[in-house]
């Protein structure tokens, strides 16, 4: 037997002045930036059409899903008109509604700062003027500025039925079960936080949590999942022609890119809903089933089950806690100083950078058995907070690595000098010298005035070719940019310094760089 079930577009009307069927809500993933995946059903049985919510989605995103053995055959959404109850929102409108009534009128016009009662039948309400009869016959006039407060033993009117047009959204099916929606839409969100406890020597316990926001609606004992990553979703901010109460509203902003950021796949976005609803084997269109904490695609799933939150309301959950070993490293990046040889004016004596920053960090592994979402990060020693970093998407077994603070007793100086320049080296096609090659020497002084050995990193990024360099240091080039001759070129040092000890670092490179005059 085909039957049809009538849907009311969510946002637009209070669902319960009408009586509607329950829609409830069945299924949660949740991104970072406000948006969420949410997944609603409702019983389907006999033929008598009711009403229940559709939500406002995202362009392309709202779907029908039916459970085995039920097939949708049509939906279709038209306007009617329906009458609501509206609250009044003024006194003037409560008085005029509750003529005939008694009631007692608080009033402070008599005496100023003194109240005063009087009890009477509202006779009339015209204008700035209310008019009571009292019960002894007499007519007392007031004015409505006056009024402070109205009591009454019987329950005064406080709204009144009006026609409103309404969206409602009408499904066809056949067979007996249950019809789900599922939409990418807007009020319900996650935010991530982590602790980092570094109280034990070489271990750290790092924990983390989330919080859940809800903005969006009720929901009982649902499975939700937390989603790390960045799906392509290329009609972000645009809303689904079939449900959007505008027209105009439907493309507004449409333009291709993604506004939830790069990566991951359309297909990732709409798997996580599929295989969500405990017990029910649901089909929204071609999707395949996905399980509970795992990837897909490019994005991985918390699942937290049994959530039950009510809209309005905030929930503190932990998600997990892990172990690894850590180290204290104290990094020290060298300025890249190129640009100042490109214009033609390299000349000996290079300059030099009196006071590097030294950056005080730890530095672990991902040992979680599954990726870190961006998201601040407190470091805890002791029990007491020791500073806050964040911790930036890392894979499973990846580095991470967070700021505690400046090492101002780790003192550092840069001095950089040029040795030679080789005179066109380069030559454009009419024997012209266009490129010169200069030789650059960098001497860089470490004093640790700690009292206890410190592990140091010493960090150069800039362009050019390394000739050589001491304590160990090791290099990497990386290829030209466009429009440049020279290659990216990174040199790494790791060492110990002892406490008090002074370490003294030189490096030697060259610049293919403009020539002279």
């Amino acid at each position: 037997m085909a039957r049809r079930l009538s849907l009311s577009v969510l946002g637009l009307l209070p669902l319960a002045s009408f009586g509607a069927a329950e829609h409830k809500i069945v299924g949660v993933s949740l991104f970072k930036n406000g948006y969420a995946v949410i997944t609603r059903t409702s019983d389907v049985s006999g033929t008598a059409e009711t009403e229940i919510e559709a939500p406002e989605a995202v362009l392309g995103t709202f779907w029908f899903g039916t459970s085995a053995g039920t097939t949708l055959t049509e939906a279709r959404v038209f306007t009617r008109t329906v009458e609501t109850n509206v609250p009044f929102g003024s006194l003037d409108a409560i008085l005029s509604a509750n003529v005939g009534k008694v009631v007692t009128i608080e009033t402070g016009q008599s005496r100023p700062n003194q109240v005063t009662e009087i009890k009477g039948t509202i006779k009339a309400v015209q204008g700035t003027v209310l008019v009571l009869t009292l019960e002894r016959g007499e007519d007392v006039v007031l004015h409505k500025d006056a009024v402070i407060r109205i009591v009454s033993g019987s329950e005064l009117q406080y709204s009144a039925k009006s026609p409103s047009p309404r969206r409602v959204l009408t499904v066809g099916t056949r067979g007996t079960g249950k019809v789900f929606t599922l939409a990418l839409q807007r009020g319900m969100t996650w935010s991530p936080a982590y602790q980092v406890d570094i109280s034990a020597e070489t271990k750290l316990q790092l924990r983390s949590r989330a919080v859940i926001l809800n903005d969006l609606g009720d929901y009982t004992n649902v499975d939700v999942r937390l989603i790390t990553g960045f799906p392509s979703v290329k009609f972000f901010g645009s809303l689904d022609p079939f449900t959007a109460a505008v027209y105009g509203a439907i493309y507004a902003g449409v333009a291709p890119g993604s506004a939830m950021g790069g990566g991951g796949s359309a297909d990732a976005l709409m798997n996580q809903a599929a295989g969500r609803v405990a017990g029910e084997e649901v089909t929204f269109g071609n999707f395949s089933p996905g399980g509970t904490g795992q990837q897909l695609e490019d994005m991985f799933y918390y699942t937290l089950p049994g959530v039950s939150l009510k809209r309005g309301e905030r929930l503190y959950r932990p998600l997990f806690q892990s172990e690894a070993d850590y180290k204290h490293l104290y990094r020290i990046d060298l300025q890249d100083r190129s640009a100042r040889y490109m214009g033609g004016f390299g000349q000996p004596g290079g300059g030099n950078d009196p006071s590097l920053e030294t950056r005080h960090v730890i530095e672990f592994r991902n040992t979680s058995g599954q990726p870190l979402t961006t998201a601040p990060a407190m470091l805890m020693k002791a029990g007491e907070v020791i500073g806050q970093d964040q911790i930036n998407y890392t894979a499973t077994g990846g580095t991470v690595e967070l700021f505690v603070g400046k090492a101002l007793d780790i003192q550092s100086e840069e001095v950089e000098e040029q040795l030679e320049r080789e005179r066109g080296v380069i030559k454009d096609r009419h024997g012209n010298d266009r490129m010169d090659r200069i030789t650059i020497k960098s001497t860089v002084t470490i004093l640790n005035q700690k009292d206890k050995a410190v592990h140091a990193r010493v960090t150069k990024r800039t362009i050019g070719e390394l000739v050589s360099a001491d304590n160990g240091g090791k290099s990497k080039t990386t290829p030209s940019v466009m429009g440049s001759e020279n290659p990216g070129l990174n040199v790494e040092w790791e060492f110990d310094l002892k406490a008090g000890e002074r370490r003294v670092v030189t490096y030697t490179y060259t610049i293919l760089v403009p020539p002279i005059g």
